[in-house]
């Protein structure tokens, strides 16, 4: 083996981060290790370092540079100002916190002007002080003094419980773990009993695990690397045999080899777990002279069973020779001391027993409710090249040490909780003829568990036709998100982008999981090598997508406002019904509600089908009523009935025709379009009375022929004159008639029979056949009749005093038989 140049170390530490370029190692006579292994050493173990861990370059310079030691007082006092703000020193008295107020003031005060080192460190130890020792609890408070008492070789765990409160756990590094107000469900046991995790919500408090707090504890300071202790001034830790340690010596853990890599800055106060009379030599001295008054240190605490126990650690060493000093850990049953959990040490890029000791998950059985976690020498050797980390013990006895621990940690796992802060996503279509809509869900998740969370993935079941545009993947209707690490007391909010058929009405429940599993490696004693799984159930998310009904809604209001005054009378029953029934199917539809059945919804295609068959139907209204309206003028003209019905046939087929091409109409414009031309070929439908105009033209061309015939005879004007006003009245029986006839064959009739009546009307002189009678022609009166004719007393010719007389008589008479004729 090697052992690493101490003068080297030390002169690297003078240069205050002046990169050094040579080493000197010495070859023991007891091993052959090759220069590539020492090469490693020096050279590459920054390189594979903990992610965590800085180069030794790094940190060193660190360790040595007042202003990085400053950031540990900064800190501090940036803690105990929170506290003071959120009320953590609420028990405590008026007067002591005004103290606290004053060095705290101080403290700052230091921090900005102090010039070396010592100020820093003076005005940290005594801010230390103040809060561990000095500050007094109210005396109606239940509150213990920060002192833990040891009862033979138990703590007392009332006293623990105490320290609990009053002691600043883990000092610094506490407030990165503090649970912050949310509005996230913390699961109780029975709510969560399939998620072992939630067990990992509890806190597991570890008193004093940066070795700074005690009663009257003294720390190292400036070049001092190692001051010891009573047992009884490091809050919170037990020696392994009290019979015999009497002692705990607290190193500055920075100053130890590597010591930038295997100790913190913020917490750099370590316990030595070993002092040693004696160094390792290359003569063979193996270094084990050990002194009984310095040795193991434990603590124990509760666990909840079934949990996850993490504990970290740094493990340093004074020096390198024939290995490296540190510290190792024993994790066991603190009822049951046998029942061993675990039982190792660190392994630094190789390197055993040194290191920090980090991620690491102890699975807690289910009978286990205490545990003790112990720190021992790891090796019971001490590793010093050189005399100068010699340090005193109580009895003035010059000793070597061996392993430090500093900066311990426990921690219980992780556990994740979810909340979703949008339990309903509703989206509706854009428009009628939309295919797919969006939508957006989001889920948070939070790690209520004292550890960062790996492997955290969720998974939930999505809609049918449903397809991920963003933020996770998908693999048989399965939604995957990788969430990655969450750490401790952080959240994350998942969030994907899905796209969802528009044409059917969705209501689909998001019946998300959260898997996850505590980041880190199990090492249980026991060979349980397998992680805890945790699983979370997400809160029931709904995602409801709506049709579009706006158009439909607005033309079924157009449609009913049309309605307003209309008589139900002036319409067929057909066409008023079938439209009253698509404006109760349209307002079914739109009186859905979210309680409605999803399965009972109308789909987008119905409900574009019911919007236009409103428009079809209310236009059909309208056909339908100038069809009456035609029918009734038809009924209403001179037609016969045969004609009557041929007309209305061709109205009907008008009608039909335009309510067919509404019905193949696609559009509300061309249904429209469809009526109008509808109308008009409707209207342009006349009927012409053929029969009874043609039956009357005949009547009327046999009066004239007879009122010809009339003036044409021997008649007298007055004869003539009665004549003519038979035919005529004789016409207008037969045009009565015809106009009467509801038939072609009563048409006929009626026409035949006044034709017959008025040629059947004639015309005879009466007055002239009267006078030829009383008159005869003076050539055929003969020699005798005009002898007769003579006067019988004169015996001369009587003709002109007799014509004229008889002439008069027969005048009168005439008149007299026209009157009574005009009267009849």
């Amino acid at each position: 083996m090697y052992t690493i140049g101490k003068n080297n170390y030390k002169l690297y530490l003078e240069k205050r981060g002046e990169k050094f370029n040579h080493y000197s190692i010495k070859k023991l006579t007891i091993g052959t290790a090759s220069v590539a292994v020492a090469a490693s050493i020096f050279l590459g173990v920054g390189g594979v370092a903990h992610a965590e861990e800085k180069t030794v370059n790094e940190k060193v310079s660190a360790v040595t540079n007042v202003e990085l030691e400053k950031n540990r007082l900064t800190a501090y006092i940036q803690n105990i100002q929170e506290k003071l703000e959120n009320g953590s020193y609420k028990n405590k008295t008026e007067e002591s916190i005004n103290i606290l107020k004053q060095k705290l003031k101080e403290a700052k005060n230091i921090s900005s002007t102090a010039t070396s080192q010592k100020e820093i460190d003076s005005a940290y130890q005594s801010l230390v002080t103040i809060v561990n020792s000095k500050l007094e609890s109210k005396k109606e408070d239940n509150y213990r003094e920060t002192s833990v008492k040891i009862k033979g070789n138990k703590t007392d765990k009332s006293d623990i419980q105490a320290s609990k409160t009053n002691i600043e756990s883990n000092s610094i590094l506490d407030k990165s773990l503090r649970m912050g107000t949310s509005s996230f469900r913390s699961v109780n046991e029975t709510e969560a009993k399939d998620d072992t995790h939630h067990k990992n919500e509890k806190k597991l408090n570890i008193i004093n695990g940066n070795f700074e707090q005690g009663q009257g504890l003294q720390l190292p300071q400036g070049s001092t690397n190692i001051v010891t202790n009573d047992k009884d001034k490091v809050a919170g830790w037990k020696v392994v045999d009290p019979t015999k340690q009497t002692e705990i010596p607290i190193a500055n853990a920075q100053k130890s080899d590597y010591g930038s890599n295997t100790s913190d800055s913020n917490a750099p106060y370590g316990a030595v777990l070993g002092g040693y009379t004696e160094k390792k030599t290359n003569q063979g001295n193996p270094g084990t002279t050990k002194v009984d008054t310095i040795g193991g240190i434990y603590q124990e605490f509760d666990v909840t069973p079934g949990s996850e126990l993490l504990v970290k650690y740094n493990s340093s060493s004074f020096g390198a020779a024939y290995g490296f000093a540190g510290a190792k850990l024993t994790v066991s049953d603190a009822d049951n001391l046998s029942n061993i959990l675990y039982s190792g040490v660190p392994n630094w890029s190789g390197f055993q027993n040194f290191g920090k000791f980090d991620g690491k998950i102890i699975n807690i059985p289910k009978t286990v409710k205490r545990i003790r976690i112990t720190f021992e020498d790891a090796d019971n050797y001490n590793h010093a090249n050189t005399d100068n980390n010699k340090f005193d013990t109580k009895n003035k006895t010059k000793v070597y040490p061996g392993g430090v621990v500093s900066n311990v940690r426990v921690n219980s796992g992780s556990y994740i909780v979810s909340q979703v802060t949008k339990t309903n996503y509703e989206v509706s279509s854009s428009s009628k003829i939309a295919k797919t809509v969006e939508v957006t869900v989001t889920v948070k998740v939070e790690n209520k568990g004292w550890e960062s969370s790996a492997n955290t993935i969720y998974k939930v079941k999505l809609p049918k036709g449903a397809k991920v545009l963003s933020g996770g993947t998908e693999s048989n209707g399965e939604l995957t998100v990788n969430v990655g690490k969450v750490e401790s007391h952080t959240s994350k909010t998942i969030s994907y982008k899905l796209q969802l058929p528009a044409d059917t009405p969705i209501k689909e429940s998001l019946e998300g999981i959260v898997n996850y599993e505590t980041n880190g490696m199990v090492i249980n004693q026991s060979g349980i090598k397998t992680k805890n799984q945790g699983k979370e159930t997400v809160n029931t998310q709904i995602i409801t997508v709506k049709m579009y009904k706006e158009e439909l809604r607005k033309n079924l209001e157009t449609v009913k406002n049309s309605l307003t005054g209309l008589k139900q009378s002036d319409y067929t029953k057909d066409s008023w019904n079938a439209l009253q029934n698509t404006i109760s199917k349209a307002e079914k539809i739109l009186a859905e509600t979210d309680q409605t059945p999803v399965q009972d919804q109308a789909n987008q295609a119905t409900i574009n089908s019911l919007e236009l068959q409103l428009t079809k139907d209310r236009e059909k209204l309208d056909i339908a009523k100038i069809l009456k309206e035609k029918e009734a003028e038809i009924e209403a003209s001179k037609g016969t009935k045969e004609e009557k019905e041929a007309v209305k046939a061709k109205a009907k087929e008008e009608a039909d025709k335009a309510n067919k091409a509404i019905d193949e109409a696609t559009t509300n414009e061309d249904v429209t379009k469809a009526k109008d031309a509808g109308v008009s070929d409707i209207n342009k439908v006349q009927i012409e009375a053929k029969a009874k105009t043609e039956a009357q033209a005949e009547i009327e061309k046999a009066l004239k022929e007879k009122e010809a015939e009339i003036e044409a005879s021997k008649g007298t004007k007055e004869e003539k004159e009665a004549a003519k006003a038979k035919a005529k009245e004789e016409a207008d029986k037969a045009n009565k008639a015809i106009d009467e006839a509801t038939t072609n064959e009563d048409v006929t009739k009626a026409k035949d029979a006044g034709v017959s009546a008025i040629n059947n009307i004639s015309i005879k002189s009466k007055q002239k056949d009267k006078f030829k009678k009383i008159l005869p022609e003076k050539s055929n009166l003969n020699t005798n009749e005009r002898t007769i004719k003579k006067l019988f007393n004169t015996g001369q010719n009587t003709d002109l005093s007799f014509s004229g007389l008889a002439l008069g008589v027969l005048g009168m008479l005439l008149i007299a038989k026209r009157r009574k004729e005009n009267k009849k």
